[in-house]
């Protein structure tokens, strides 16, 4: 279940997130600039083109290196069980992970923005079965 999704976050070079304690969801970032991420309670320097997707426990930071401008998408993920043991046992929770379809990822992710922005009778419907297409899609 997509709880909340943003889709090109422009942010100026001030920004910066960090949150600490348990959540109902996990994250799902998309770094479209360059960014420092907190990984293993370490910042780490990370390309535009990296993703992260921080566990419902873990610490999250993040913010633009050298006093750019920052872009990021995020998502917002409640799952259920299934869901959750699918997640937790093919993708790498707290790791920075490069996306080599770019393109294919970002018009995903336009369209699981659209489809959260909608006013239409099965939105919901649709929303969990675009969500369990992303999650399959980023096992592999």
């Amino acid at each position: 279940n997509i709880k909340h999704i943003y889709v090109n976050d422009k942010r100026n070079s001030d920004f910066k997130w960090y949150l600490e304690g348990q959540r109902s969801y996990y994250l799902f970032v998309l770094f479209k600039t360059p960014a420092m991420v907190l990984i293993d309670g370490f910042y780490t320097e990370t390309d535009a083109g990296t993703c992260v997707i921080y566990d419902k426990n873990t610490t999250q930071g993040y913010f633009p290196q050298r006093n750019r401008e920052f872009v990021h998408d995020y998502i917002q993920l409640e799952l259920d069980k299934n869901e959750e043991k699918k997640l937790l046992s093919e993708i790498p929770l707290d790791k920075l992970l490069p996306i080599y379809v770019m393109g294919e990822l970002v018009d995903f992710l336009k369209l699981l923005f659209r489809e959260y922005h909608a006013n239409t009778p099965n939105k919901n419907t649709v929303l969990s079965c675009l969500g369990t297409v992303f999650l399959y899609k980023m096992c592999g």
